[in-house]
């Protein structure tokens, strides 16, 4: 891996891999079948996490007034 992809790895927390990852296709029946028996949010929801990360705002350089833009007193803090 050449220089640049590790700096983009570094500035990027989680990265556009993460959301990547979250992409899925299915048919109506089999995300309704999801929903009642699976444990976790459907994948659309859970890339959304991001929007909690400081980091994230300023790897992504993301501003009030855009779309997944979450106030810092909204966001969530676990520690």
């Amino acid at each position: 891996m050449g220089q640049q992809g590790l700096a983009c790895q570094n500035d990027h927390p989680r990265g556009p891999g993460y959301a990547q990852s979250w992409r899925t296709k299915a048919r109506e029946a089999a995300e309704r079948r999801g929903i009642l028996t699976d444990g976790h949010a459907p994948p659309q929801y859970r890339t959304a996490t991001v929007r909690n990360l400081d980091a994230w705002y300023k790897a992504f350089d993301v501003q009030p007034g855009q779309a997944l833009y979450l106030p810092p007193d909204e966001r969530v803090r676990v520690w």
